[in-house]
């Protein structure tokens, strides 16, 4: 009977997933994921890479960048869970919040198809929406699915330059270990350029770099298609390129196609389509 009743306490000891009711995020894909599990009314707080939901981001509370959170800020918001990206910080903030006894929720932030799985699964079982959380990784899977059949129409595998647009003089190409380079991958290509993470590129290079298409991601624009073709005249140097010339130069929307969130798979979809259009052209 003792030993019964011992279980029974630790059951009603231990927290139960769907508890929490006032969760932060700290950066857009988790903001975004929480959203699609149903769970948006309960973000007391995001960080400012949270844009996704539009209609629901736009009206959260924010808590600075994921990689220079205030912890005072966090704090102010009473949270009873906050979800965190790898590179959450500073390092100081983040020991003050384990500090202060607020419950932490840590992801991968997967930058693959698995990946985006694997953080869907790790936040819908803390939030108790596990079923919630295998549909919205089926219907993912259905969305590449859609994207791996217009890669089958590529006549080769294309070779893909990423560029940030910061709104600067200069683009910046996204080279391995960058989103851009894991879009590159979803996407059924290969890197145009091996240089890591993102460079600033001086426009003569961006005319000789041997691509087959551009993608463009340019902040603070949002488009209404995930893929559109760039006007040429935007970007005239761009367009004496190899990809230019051939009509692959393609507008990206930067949290879709770079965030890794729950709508990666249709800007994966999406720029496929777009990219199998133009490669194909005569």
């Amino acid at each position: 009977m003792k030993k019964h009743l011992l279980v029974l306490a630790l059951i009603l000891a231990a927290p139960l997933a769907h508890a929490y009711e006032r969760i932060i995020s700290a950066s857009g894909n988790i903001s975004e994921i929480v959203a699609l599990l149903g769970d948006a009314d309960k973000l007391v707080a995001v960080d400012s890479s949270s844009l996704l939901p539009k209609d629901v981001m736009e009206k959260k509370p924010k808590i600075g960048y994921r990689r220079v959170l205030s912890g005072e800020g966090i704090l102010s918001y009473t949270p009873d869970l906050v979800i965190l990206p790898p590179d959450a910080g500073p390092a100081e903030i983040i020991k003050h919040l384990e500090g202060a006894g607020v419950p932490l929720l840590r992801i991968k932030d997967g930058r693959s198809e698995q990946g985006v799985a694997d953080d869907i699964r790790t936040i819908a079982k803390a939030l108790g929406r596990e079923q919630e959380g295998e549909a919205l990784i089926a219907r993912l899977t259905a969305t590449m699915d859609e994207a791996r059949a217009a890669q089958q129409t590529y006549p080769a595998r294309p070779r893909i330059l990423v560029l940030f647009d910061g709104l600067s003089d200069q683009l910046s190409s996204m080279g391995p270990k960058s989103g851009g380079d894991a879009l590159v991958h979803l996407l059924g290509g290969d890197n145009a350029v091996a240089a890591e993470g993102m460079k600033l590129l001086s426009p003569e290079a961006l005319v000789t770099l041997p691509a087959d298409a551009i993608l463009i991601a340019r902040l603070g624009r949002h488009f209404d298609d995930n893929a559109s073709l760039a006007d040429p005249a935007e970007y005239a140097d761009l367009a004496q390129s190899q990809a230019g010339k051939r009509g692959c130069l393609i507008q990206i929307n930067v949290m879709e196609s770079l965030g890794f969130g729950s709508s990666y798979a249709d800007a994966v979809r999406d720029i496929s389509k777009t990219l199998a259009s133009c490669l194909n052209k005569p």
